[in-house]
């Protein structure tokens, strides 16, 4: 059955008999009506077209007018959240788009990045450069230099390497030639004088005396007793100039005292080590037995004395210790040894009743004692002479060590092409107010620092190990 779409009244149809349609028409009729009579009701309650209202009239129309803005408004930059650094931006600096829809200044050299131009491209850059033509500088556009700034010549990186490698080279000369020579020997023989040693040469010889060696203890009446340390050997050290050279033939050195080999024995004293007419450095005395050893008296210079052997104990003191002279050795019953500076470390004693065995005396300069042995009625430690004592055993003291002569010669002049000088003192050599390099002959006097070490024994001279370049202390080159 068919109907309206909006009061859903049925429609006639065909076929249908006109008495069936009445009812169904006044019903549909009956609808219209009332929907006609809804939309009069509805229209009586609206306003005309016409109608109208001040604006006083509406309640806050005004208010909210007001707090609008304005058609014509206008902002500055710096008024807007969404553009960052517009007043802290530099000076021509350009505003761009950044991520997240935000804008920011930055530096136009920034934004372009790594880019190139087309020489053609750049305006007066043929005028400026002279490239297409010879310029006041250029022979076939070849620089003629060296160019100069603020009347300064400048180099190229290459020629820059050249020359500091050659003043690098031209400084390892110098200090080669201004830092001592040292010979050291450990034999007796004649005096090593290299080439290139003249009556001006400061020379200064340092010579150690052997070190006394360590007495044997004993086991007596039921008590152990250790053996005392052997004495350091004593340093003495003396400065003379070349013209007495020739007053110096023979060196003696001094070799270290034997240790006790039977119970109850004592050990040796060290022996001296002369150069003859100049300096004797005293051995250290041996250590005791049952008593203590005698102690070497005062060499001539007065740069010290040897140290004094440690007596036999079964409670052992500590040996003195010196500065110059050499260290005393340790009493038995583990006492230490002495310390110097400059001349042999005392010996050790040897412990007593099963102790711990008296430790070695220290050096600087010289060699270290032996310790003293670990264990009832043993052997003390060896002195120190320019080498370092030997340890106590059980059934023997420590010989004490050999002494030694070192030399070392010293010359004063030299020469060099160029020198680099900074601020301030450079290598102990010139003294600048700034940084140039500038031609440079003259002297200096070299310092007591050690440079170049050699060793002689048995008329033969010995390179260090450890040096990179080998240097003949015989040629004249070597010390000039």
């Amino acid at each position: 059955m068919a109907k309206t779409k909006k009061l859903e009244m049925e429609l006639p149809k065909e076929g249908r008999f006109i008495s069936s349609e009445f009812p169904i028409l006044r019903e549909n009729l009956q609808k219209i009506d009332q929907a006609i009579a809804d939309c009069d009701e509805k229209s009586d309650r609206k306003a005309s077209l016409q109608h109208r209202h001040t604006m006083s009239d509406v309640e806050g129309l005004e208010t909210t007018l007001k707090s609008k803005m304005a058609a014509n408004k206008t902002f500055l930059l710096a008024d807007l959240k969404d553009v960052e650094g517009c007043k802290d931006a530099a000076e021509n600096y350009v505003l761009y788009k950044a991520s997240n829809d935000h804008f920011t200044f930055g530096s136009s050299k920034s934004l372009l990045g790594t880019h190139e131009h087309k020489i053609e491209d750049i305006r007066g850059l043929e005028a400026y450069g002279c490239l297409t033509k010879k310029n006041r500088w250029q022979e076939a556009n070849d620089f003629q230099g060296p160019v100069t700034v603020d009347g300064k010549a400048i180099y190229t990186k290459d020629e820059a390497i050249v020359a500091l490698q050659e003043i690098r080279d031209e400084i390892a000369q110098m200090i080669k030639a201004i830092m001592p020579l040292e010979v050291l020997m450990t034999e007796s023989g004649s005096l090593p004088w290299p080439n290139g040693v003249t009556d001006d040469t400061d020379i200064e010889i340092w010579a150690w005396g052997a070190g006394g060696g360590g007495g044997l203890g004993i086991r007596s009446n039921g008590h152990n007793y250790g053996g005392g340390g052997g004495g350091g050997g004593q340093c003495v050290r003396t400065k003379i100039k070349g013209f007495q050279r020739r007053q110096l033939t023979i060196v003696e050195i001094g070799c270290g005292g034997i240790g006790g080999v039977s119970s109850n024995k004592g050990g040796g004293a060290g022996g001296s080590t002369r150069i003859e007419g100049i300096m004797t450095a005293l051995g250290g005395s041996g250590g005791g037995s049952g008593a203590g050893g005698n102690g070497g008296v005062e060499s001539s210079n007065e740069s010290g004395k040897s140290g004094y052997g440690g007596s036999a104990s079964s409670s052992g003191t500590h040996g003195i210790s010196y500065i110059v002279s050499g260290g005393g050795g340790g009493n038995g019953g583990s006492g230490s040894g002495g310390s110097s500076i400059y001349s042999g470390g005392g010996g050790g004693g040897a412990s007593a009743n099963n102790g711990p065995g008296g430790w070695y005396g220290e050096s600087d300069k010289g060699g270290k004692g032996g310790r003293g042995y670990k264990g009832n009625s043993g052997g003390g430690g060896g002195g120190g002479g320019y080498f370092p004592g030997e340890d106590g055993v059980a059934n023997k003291g420590g010989n004490g060590g050999n002494g030694a002569v070192l030399l070392k010669f010293f010359c004063k002049e030299f020469s060099m092409n160029y020198a680099i000088v900074e601020n301030g003192v450079v290598t102990n050599i010139i003294v600048a107010l700034e940084n140039y390099i500038h031609p440079f002959e003259g002297k200096a006097i070299a310092t007591e620092e050690v440079g170049i070490g050699w060793t002689y024994e048995k008329g033969v001279f010995i390179p260090p190990v450890q040096m990179s370049e080998s240097v003949d202390p015989t040629k004249e080159d070597s010390l000039s």
